[in-house]
């Protein structure tokens, strides 16, 4: 059995628990697409049902399309603790964390970094 069955196996034998809380470790490690696709709505099953859901991840990417608020540790110590979006662009917390940023983070700010994120410099770009 490959390492991805034998995630989804314990993922559904704790879910058959029906537990309040359910802390998952890594879980999108060995998974493919398919695989995180559906780990993300097994987590947003849950928490319609009222479940609290806790993941330790590295996967910065699945983190912020699943996950509202997020604590980042390093060392067993809170370095930031919030909503998602606002700690994903904490540059030194995430680089002390030795954690990269979310993809749609870098996107974001490469946008903002382009236009400068005013009206007046997008309109003075477009009469170029």
């Amino acid at each position: 059995m490959s390492l991805q069955e034998r995630k989804m196996i314990a993922i559904a034998s704790v879910i058959a628990m029906d537990p309040k809380v359910m802390i998952l470790d890594e879980p999108t490690i060995a998974q493919d697409s398919v695989g995180k696709d559906r780990i993300a709505n097994i987590i947003k099953v849950l928490r319609a049902k009222g479940k609290c859901v806790i993941a330790i991840l590295h996967d910065m990417d699945f983190v912020l399309e699943n996950f509202e608020r997020v604590m980042v540790l390093f060392h067993g110590k809170i370095l930031a603790e919030g909503e998602a979006e606002e700690v994903f662009c904490q540059d030194e917390i995430l680089h002390q964390a030795k954690l990269e940023k979310p993809y749609r983070i870098v996107l974001k700010e490469k946008i903002e970094e382009i236009y400068g994120g005013s009206k007046t410099k997008r309109k003075d770009n477009e009469n170029s």
